[in-house]
């Protein structure tokens, strides 16, 4: 099975009105959910659930999306530490593979913004670089015309 798969079976078992509600307080209406939003500050419930679509949708602020997006909104995570904590909300077991690459998540994070900013730092060597060659001068004078020295 595949984290996409396994993200699949979870969203499949979950009911979005149970994970929303421990959050929330909602109250029916109809065939939906409604609730004061918990995404901005309002006096008029229009944050709704719908539980035959398992979607949420806040008419104020516009915020919706399924149970994932819903709990990555509400704990500041990423996609696939939000699918592990529905699955633990619902008892479901997480593969091997799942833990596995949960517990190196964090890492993985961390060897990106590294790799981002090693990019970063050669992107702008190469951009100076280029502002003082003959091919810069249309630049060095778009900087002059605003004021800007191009060694800032």
């Amino acid at each position: 099975m595949t984290p996409r798969e396994f993200a699949e079976h979870v969203r499949e078992q979950t009911d979005i009105v149970r994970i929303v509600s421990d959050y929330v307080a909602l109250r029916k209406r109809g065939s939906n959910y409604m609730a004061l939003c918990p995404f901005h500050r309002e006096r008029t419930p229009s944050f709704a659930v719908h539980p035959v679509k398992q979607i949420f949708k806040c008419f104020g602020c516009g915020q919706g999306g399924d149970v994932f997006a819903f709990v990555m909104r509400m704990e500041g995570c990423s996609w696939w530490e939000a699918v592990r904590l529905v699955a633990e909300k619902q008892g479901i077991p997480i593969p091997s593979f799942a833990a596995h690459e949960g517990a190196s998540d964090r890492e993985a994070r961390i060897q990106w913004q590294h790799r981002l900013a090693q990019i970063n730092a050669w992107a702008c060597e190469f951009f100076e670089r280029c502002l003082h060659e003959p091919k810069g001068e249309a630049a060095r004078a778009y900087l002059a015309a605003r004021g800007i020295s191009p060694d800032a």
